[in-house]
């Protein structure tokens, strides 16, 4: 294995060897129904009661949301409310990988990844991080996951994918188990990490200006990213044919 993997790699083999679409129907029909019995209900409520002050979530018109609370804990905590309500499966699929557990989401298919996994020690980095975080990042970590914890108990319905894999979310509230998540991530942006040392030898030998001169910096000032079109059908309307 290349050290690279695609879940979109691994789910496709499952998609051509089985018919995990069957399901959806029905899935799609319980997650309609419990969202119009829980309409009035604002799901930020179920999480209130873990709050300190107040906090406002609020959608852009692309539905991004935006966050906003008094203090740190309840800021943490409701971003990862929302992040679970919006990419549990994501989420959940790479504590798994970082942690080398991915086969215990797609089996035989991907235990070479969990091999390389655990042979470079991503897990291992994670508690090794973990064990020297400080109060303020114990806080962060923690409310983070409350988080998290507070949309598993109040979501409405499993994510798609769970019903496809027939599988249940596992996001275990362990500090080093979330810690090697940050490990892969800053593994899968490591990947110039030779140009990096080379930048470095440049400006240490002929100076920060030869180097710019090479490796010019990126704009102070990004340009504004234009809002697309959708030249095809919705993931949703898609479901409902």
């Amino acid at each position: 294995w290349d050290g690279e993997i695609s879940l979109v790699q691994i789910v496709q083999p499952v998609l051509l060897a089985t018919d995990p679409l069957l399901p959806l129907p029905s899935w799609y029909d319980d997650q309609l129904t419990a969202v119009e019995r829980d309409a009035a209900q604002d799901y930020l409520r179920d999480v209130a009661e873990r709050l300190r002050e107040p906090v406002e979530v609020i959608r852009d018109r692309w539905g991004v949301p935006h966050v906003y609370a008094e203090n740190l804990d309840d800021l943490f905590l409701a971003q990862g409310f929302v992040v679970a309500s919006e990419r549990l499966f994501q989420l959940d699929a790479a504590l798994r990988l970082a942690n080398g557990r991915l086969a215990t989401m797609f089996g035989e298919l991907v235990v070479s990844a969990d091999r390389f996994a655990r042979t470079v020690g991503w897990n291992r980095a994670g508690a090794r991080i973990a064990s020297h975080h400080d109060d303020p990042s114990r806080r962060i970590t923690s409310a983070y996951r409350a988080g998290v914890r507070a949309w598993l108990d109040a979501m409405p319905a499993k994510p798609a994918e769970y019903v496809v894999l027939d599988l249940e979310p596992d996001v275990p509230d362990d500090e080093a188990y979330w810690t090697s998540a940050a490990v892969l991530m800053a593994w899968g942006l490591s990947g110039n990490w030779d140009n990096e040392l080379l930048r470095a030898e440049i400006a240490e030998r002929l100076g920060w200006d030869a180097m710019l001169d090479l490796f010019p910096d990126l704009p102070s000032e990004a340009p504004s990213v234009v809002a697309g079109t959708r030249p095809y059908p919705s993931a949703l309307e898609l479901l409902r044919t």
